[in-house]
């Protein structure tokens, strides 16, 4: 038994050492978007939980050949960091964005400017900032199997994308066996040995099919590379490398024209092409994914790639093409289902509508080695539906009717802060108000020492009914964009918070007065001990206070409140 198990053993070494991408036959011309970029996408450094710092994980992108890179640390863009680093010839595209913490699981935020804040933490208002911040959304690992991190709400409003591959939550779902082989083979061939763990993704098409059958939703295939296994909270061990997953999974982005070699305009057109679905998901260990090539073509020969929404017109075919492995095995997709098939080229009449993916599969494997974005045929009444379905609920705002504190003259409020924070006086501006009469003033400073408890805050701790009202309404502005949070303390016995529950929502500011409706029924506890449920009856406390779970240590700025109302 034991001679059998070492002869399986030594097989696997042998296929891993022999076994490389598979060599490439069939056209070469490229079809639509002439020009290619291969990234890693989903990827932590030191500055979260990653245990490589910036300047290591740029290094391993430039081993594994990568064009750009897309950094996603948790809740946080750090530029200044990265704007430091010396750059080395063959150094990738560095674009931050950043993995961002909701109530409804984890959301990538892409081709964003750096916030002044921290994300806040449900999924509307984590969407909505990243479409403020001129970026768009993905999914990070949907399908997790860990719940705080899987996601749960597929059919919120918006226009976010699927992350459809993740490399951390393959070996994470992989049975014990290809973990097994995968570790045998590990310190052979790491890329290799990886995607023996990355399985067909069907749970994250399944999903992907569903949200694609109501609107436009890009694909990305990240890595969420980490670096290491944590074996406890100090201790970790450095496997996966960065350089080992900066080999398993790409996003293939397809170009119109050859990247500037200006940065700032090479990022943005990239982080355009993600978010655009201009690009196809590739596992490269298979084989070289850049020739790959899925077009619709018009009666008048014109050409559209990856992403596109084009009006049906008689004629049409789509076409799947470039140069491939041998025996390659193509699946053309509509609506969940597989509508044609081919081997090295795959022609296709477009009959009428459809959203139509293409799945490659290199002889002998069960995990594509290509998944394209799809390519939207559509009528006109379809592509305005689908358009339709892509935009986010808007907002609707009421104000309040029932006064608790208008501002004028004098106020309940008082400032209140931790020791190493300050509030300037006073906390009435008496013509900062929207009609120039009087508004709170919170005029804070956050202590620079990165050592929480940090918070500076406008708190009434005027005890109140609220029942007869069913939220709460304010006017707000700002001297910048700051996350502010808004709290409302019932009676909780149980609570060691000085008997009282904090139920909060967050509102980001602007330059101008804005009105924020808070629902009761949108706020959510923070206690570590909670009854369960907001009772208006008993208002202990209504506080409106800056942290560093919002803002970064040392942050300072004005914020104006005006008419706080029952509605």
């Amino acid at each position: 038994m034991a001679r059998l198990a070492a002869v399986v053993g030594a097989l696997i070494w042998i296929r891993a050492l022999v076994s490389g991408p598979a060599p490439l036959v069939g056209e070469a011309a490229v079809l639509g978007p002439r020009y290619r970029a291969s990234g890693v996408v989903h990827i932590h450094t030191n500055l979260s939980d990653g245990r490589g710092a910036p300047a290591e994980v740029i290094a391993a992108g430039r081993r594994a050949g990568a064009d750009f890179i897309v950094i996603t640390d948790h809740n946080r863009v750090d530029p200044e960091i990265f704007d430091r680093l010396p750059r080395t010839p063959g150094d990738p595209l560095v674009i931050l964005g950043s993995e961002v913490s909701t109530d409804a699981g984890h959301v990538l935020a892409i081709g964003i400017r750096p916030p002044g804040f921290r994300f806040s933490g449900t999924l509307n208002e984590v969407l909505d900032d990243i479409r403020h911040l001129g970026g768009c959304a993905f999914t990070a690992h949907p399908t997790s199997p860990r719940g705080e991190t899987r996601f749960t709400r597929e059919n919120e409003p918006g226009s976010w994308g699927v992350e459809v591959v993740n490399g951390d939550t393959a070996w994470r779902e992989a049975s014990p066996l290809a973990l097994s082989l995968a570790a045998w083979t590990y310190p052979v061939r790491p890329a290799f040995a990886l995607a023996r763990t990355l399985g067909t993704f069907g749970e994250e098409l399944a999903l992907w099919d569903r949200v694609l059958a109501r609107r436009f939703a890009p694909a990305i295939g990240g890595t969420d590379a980490h670096g290491r296994i944590p074996l406890t909270r100090t201790t970790s061990v450095p496997v996966p490398s960065y350089d080992a997953l900066f080999g398993l999974v790409r996003t293939v982005v397809q170009l119109d024209e050859p990247l500037s070699d200006r940065p700032t305009i090479a990022r943005t057109a990239i982080s355009k092409a993600l978010c655009a679905g201009s690009s196809v998901v590739a596992i490269p260990s298979e084989a070289d994914p850049k020739g790959f090539s899925f077009v619709v073509r018009g009666s008048a020969g014109d050409e559209h790639g990856p992403g596109s929404t084009v009006r049906h017109s008689p004629g049409m075919t789509l076409r799947v093409g470039g140069p491939m492995p041998r025996g390659i095995r193509l699946r053309l997709i509509e609506a969940g289902k597989q509508v044609a098939t081919g081997a090295g080229v795959l022609d296709f009449p477009v009959a009428g509508p459809g959203v139509f993916r293409v799945e490659a599969y290199v002889p002998g494997e069960t995990t594509p080695w290509i998944l394209s974005n799809p390519i939207s045929v559509l009528t006109a009444e379809g592509e305005w539906a689908r358009e339709q379905a892509a935009r986010p609920i808007a907002p609707s705002y009421v104000e309040g009717r029932t006064e608790i504190d208008r501002f004028e003259g004098a106020t309940a409020f008082a400032p209140e802060h931790d020791p190493g924070s300050r509030i300037d006086a006073p906390i009435l501006d008496p013509l900062g108000g929207r009609g120039h009469g009087a508004a709170a003033l919170l005029s804070f400073h956050l202590n620079p020492t990165p050592k929480p408890p940090v918070w500076c805050a406008l708190v009434d701790r005027t005890r109140r009914d609220l029942s007869a009202s069913t939220g709460v309404s304010f006017w707000m502005k700002a001297d910048g964009e700051y996350r502010v949070w808004f709290q409302i303390r019932d009676l909780n016995p149980a609570s060691a918070d000085e008997g009282t529950e904090a139920w909060f929502a967050s509102v980001r500011t602007s330059t101008a007065w804005t009105l924020h409706n808070i629902p009761f029924a949108s706020l959510r506890s923070i206690n570590r001990t909670s009854d369960g449920s907001f009772d208006p009856k008993q208002i202990a406390h209504i506080v409106f206070v800056i942290d560093h779970g919002a803002m970064p240590f040392g942050s300072q700025g004005k914020v104006w409140i005006d008419d706080l109302m029952g509605y």
